[in-house]
């Protein structure tokens, strides 16, 4: 009833990160998880003035404009990066194989990986990215990495510093003269997925993706790209953060 409570704050208070908690929590959870009505009706929600539910919605609305335009602005800037990294015409063709070195790192058990980094720990990359935190480290510097395992496999992560990379993981070292950003944005433009074999398990094999094509300009046009690409990705940055704290901006709001 638009008397009591207008469909824009009902919608505002069911999408909350408390509401959300409470709908959970009244899951049946036997079988095919579903909400008995009469527990959904028994949840509370504040109700204040409707001029007060009025300005709640302008201004989670408001909040939501932002995320729409942080949204449009980061798809935006990721086809300006993929312009600049097509844009250099003087380019030498080489096979993946002759230009880097691949090797796959070393097999960690799982009790190894921990998920939080308590202080002493180093990052872990296997198949599908980053998995957590190890004692010990393989590789030390800035180096490419691919995801040769797994649903995700030919994701590319770059590494920085120390690190571990399982056997599940490809660090990629230049055999040439190369700036590791702008290889490692050549890489992910390759699109190494596209190559995976297997259903049940998708893999890579390094031997395949030796073989694939990449241009490669001079170190001084990569760096010339690299700057503008860092420039795009500061603005990446922060639109990122403006979506990450739009949820906790319209709790605020609500509360």
């Amino acid at each position: 009833e638009r008397d009591l409570i207008s469909k824009e704050f009902l919608y505002y208070c069911l999408t909350s990160e408390n509401l959300q908690k409470q709908i959970e929590d009244n899951k049946r959870a036997v079988g095919v998880p579903k909400l008995a009505l009469k527990r959904i009706e028994t949840l509370k929600i504040p109700l204040p003035p409707l001029d007060i539910q009025d300005q709640i919605v302008k201004e989670c609305q408001k909040v939501d404009d932002e995320v729409l335009k942080a949204n449009e602005t980061i798809e935006q800037s990721e086809k300006n990066i993929l312009e600049v990294m097509n844009s250099s015409q003087n380019n030498s063709i080489m096979k993946l194989g002759d230009a880097c070195d691949m090797k796959a790192g070393k097999f960690v058990s799982a009790n190894d990986i921990f998920d939080e980094n308590n202080g002493g720990l180093y990052s872990c990359f296997g198949g599908n990215g980053q998995r957590g935190f190890t004692k010990t480290f393989t590789h030390d510097g800035s180096y490419p990495i691919i995801g040769r395992q797994g649903a995700l496999c030919g994701n590319i992560k770059l590494a920085q510093g120390k690190f571990h990379a399982t056997e599940h993981a490809v660090v990629v070292t230049p055999l040439i003269e190369m700036n590791i950003k702008w290889l490692y944005h050549q890489l992910i433009l390759l699109n190494l997925n596209q190559y995976a074999t297997g259903t049940a398990q998708p893999g890579l094999s390094v031997n395949n993706i030796k073989t694939v094509s990449i241009q490669v300009p001079p170190l001084e046009t990569q760096k010339q790209i690299v700057s503008k690409i860092e420039t795009l990705e500061v603005r990446i940055n922060e639109d990122k953060k403006i979506i990450d704290s739009a949820k906790e901006k319209k709790e605020e709001i609500l509360r």
